[in-house]
């Protein structure tokens, strides 16, 4: 499965978490697709385990949609120039590289 964790907090207690996941398939809309599947799940509850969540862990109700991010990791959506102007489309830093997405993920004690 090609997917990658890029970012996993912990927070609280321990027993809550944040898992972003990206995905390196060459196509977009194939990349969509795993980031939603099962097994991409199945990824980030063994991804939060191995980091140390407590509790018999699940996905949470907040799953962000997979969104586009640039060849820098930003997101694109809502980048702006350094006079807080929104990036014109055609924008180098506009043109999508990869899509993650990012699943919150609880422990039941």
């Amino acid at each position: 499965m090609p997917v990658k964790v890029i970012d996993l907090q912990i927070v609280g207690d321990g027993s809550r978490g944040a898992v972003t996941i990206e995905s390196d398939l060459q196509s977009f809309p194939l990349q969509i697709e795993e980031l939603t599947s099962a097994s991409a799940r199945s990824f980030v509850l063994a991804a939060a385990t191995k980091a140390g969540i407590k509790g018999l862990l699940g996905i949470s109700r907040t799953v962000d949609a997979p969104y586009p991010v640039n060849n820098k990791g930003e997101t694109i959506e809502n980048l702006t120039d350094k006079n807080g102007d929104p990036l014109p489309p055609q924008s180098p830093r506009m043109q999508p590289q990869a899509y993650r997405a990012r699943y919150e993920v609880t422990g039941r004690q």
